[in-house]
């Protein structure tokens, strides 16, 4: 996943809206226009996406440590 994520152009995940309003672009639930019009968006300005990129990886690394969640996952597994 890793290195497919290294090549890519651009990563789509679902999400929720952070308390502050912030994670990154949103649109309307199930607006597959709204979807395609922003991905065109982001492919069409490299500036625009190494921006947005880059304040989703800093909240990653910010936010996320992959120890607790790997034993999160373990517990789960082993229940």
């Amino acid at each position: 996943v890793r290195e497919a994520l290294m090549h890519a152009d651009a990563a789509v995940l679902p999400c929720i809206v952070a308390s502050d309003g912030d994670t990154g672009f949103l649109h309307a639930t199930s607006d597959v226009q709204a979807l395609a019009d922003k991905l065109t968006a982001v492919l069409r300005d490299p500036e625009l996406a190494q921006t947005v990129g880059a304040r989703g990886r800093d909240e990653v690394h910010r936010t996320l440590d992959v120890h607790a969640s790997a034993t999160q996952l373990i517990d789960l597994i082993e229940q």
